[in-house]
């Protein structure tokens, strides 16, 4: 019945596109030549069927019947016409982060949410689309987040304790990204419940379930740096909710872990957490309450290197952290603004600019303008002894890579990260542990219209029309 009335509601477009169509139906007619013959000539076609007129008009008025069907093509297309794709039932999305780990097994919000998710699926009605699972998450090896269809284990699982450790064993629950929802309505889903521990989450045509969320209490990295003075990496922590590490153990190839001994760190409290100085730089883990937090402890930079009479120029002026040989960072002349692994630099007159404060910590230092070089330099600038900061934070951005590092880009889980073959590690970003305060909006997005039909169907009609207008004339 609705798309009944639908179809109702397309004629009267459909009409009013049709009266130019018409109008200059009519006015061919009126301007039509006429040439008068004796019909004796001419076969006795009286037998003819009645649609043999109908066609003969419609040869002589090709363009004209191709502008009508044109016209009730866009008048469907007004009226909404093809309808978006069948909705495929309700979806119910899990939030795959981090969080939903938070405290004893049985009393986590995944738990929870395995639950609540299997209740939606029981409430299904006979002979109505199942309910489907999908799992919001990261991919830890495409390095990107993702939205995977494990409506297999909704199915199977008899019970909330078997789901929740199949979306265990397939998730890794590191962190979400809440725009991937609006591909739900694109692949022609209809209802999106989401269950998720995040109190900041507002949902735009996405029905919010809330779970119970855990006091927080973490272990996170702050910073990790190389200290000159002392020749170690010192990496700072910040803890919360009385969280203490236990101990610290050294990661080696594939995720080995062997526990440190007594020389290779030390480890000074501060009133946020506690520092640690490692002698060996590389990846580490700290465990604490039975969890593990790996992290890279940065070995001594690179030296900077030099390519260019301008770039020779600035690291002959600091030499300290220049050097012939090296994997650091190249100074270049002008040219190569913003691009991974190098610093270009470019000779200023006019300094009427100051270098961006995030690239200066905060100095005020004098600077040109060029578009095609991350520093323009001048008297004032060379003049200056804070103009040195930004190569200073590029030699100390520069990390060594692993000696051992090999193509493969398979990742090894690590407690709550994972660990690359090139020695990087990936954590749960801090708002995973701790609230941030930020509102985040997961909108439903609305179905595709299937423009593209309409535009192909109008295409090959008007294709047509040049092709039949081409080959009249030629004939003529």
């Amino acid at each position: 019945m609705p798309d009944r009335i639908a179809l109702t509601s397309a004629l009267g477009p459909i009409a009013w596109l049709l009266v130019p169509v018409i109008a200059l139906l009519f006015v061919a007619l009126r301007l039509r030549r006429r040439l008068v013959y004796p019909h004796e000539l001419l076969a006795d076609r009286s037998g003819a069927r009645p649609t043999a007129l109908l066609l003969r008009m419609m040869r002589l008025y090709f363009d004209t019947a191709l502008d009508a069907i044109c016209a009730v093509v866009v008048g469907l297309a007004l009226a909404g016409y093809p309808r978006p794709a069948a909705d495929k039932g309700p979806v119910v999305v899990m939030d795959a982060s981090a969080s939903m780990l938070a405290g004893m097994r049985g009393d986590r919000p995944l738990d929870e949410a395995a639950r609540l998710a299997l209740s939606y699926y029981s409430q299904d009605e006979a002979g109505a689309r199942r309910t489907r699972l999908f799992a919001l998450g990261w991919d830890p090896t495409r390095r990107r987040h993702s939205l995977t269809d494990r409506s297999a284990l909704l199915e199977t699982a008899k019970s909330p304790q078997e789901l929740a450790a199949g979306l265990e064993s397939s998730e890794s629950f590191m962190s979400v990204d809440y725009a991937l929802l609006a591909g739900l309505a694109r692949r022609g889903y209809g209802e999106v419940t989401l269950l998720t521990d995040d109190a900041s989450v507002e949902g735009l045509g996405v029905e919010i379930v809330r779970l119970g969320a855990k006091p927080p209490r973490y272990l996170l990295l702050a910073t990790a740096a190389w200290d000159r003075g002392s020749g170690k990496s010192v990496a700072r922590f910040v803890a919360a909710g009385g969280a203490e590490p236990d101990s610290l153990w050294r990661l080696g190839p594939g995720g080995a872990a062997a526990r440190a001994k007594p020389e290779d760190y030390e480890i000074r409290r501060s009133p946020s957490g506690f520092e640690l100085a490692l002698a060996r730089p590389g990846p580490w883990a700290v465990r604490w309450d039975g969890r593990l937090l790996p992290f890279v402890a940065p070995g001594p930079p690179e030296p900077l290197r030099a390519r260019g009479t301008m770039a020779e120029r600035v690291i002959a002026g600091l030499k300290p952290i220049g050097g012939a040989t090296g994997r650091g960072v190249m100074v270049v002349d002008r040219g190569g603004a913003g691009r991974p692994g190098s610093l270009s630099v470019a000779a200023a007159r006019d300094e009427s600019w100051l270098l961006p404060p995030r690239t200066t910590l905060g100095a005020l230092v004098a600077s040109g303008l060029d578009r095609r070089a991350d520093l323009a330099l001048g008297p004032a600038a060379f003049a200056s002894a804070e103009a040195a900061t930004p190569f200073w934070l590029a030699r100390a951005s520069s990390t060594p890579t692993a000696d051992g590092a090999t193509g493969d880009s398979r990742p090894t889980r690590v407690g709550d990260g994972y660990l690359y073959p090139d020695e990087t590690v990936v954590t749960p970003p801090p708002g995973e542990y701790a609230p941030t305060g930020r509102r985040v909006v997961a909108a439903a997005g609305s179905p595709p219209e299937r423009r593209v039909a309409v535009a192909l169907a109008l295409a090959l009609l008007y294709g047509l029309k040049a092709w039949l207008g081409l080959r009249r004339r030629r004939a003529d």
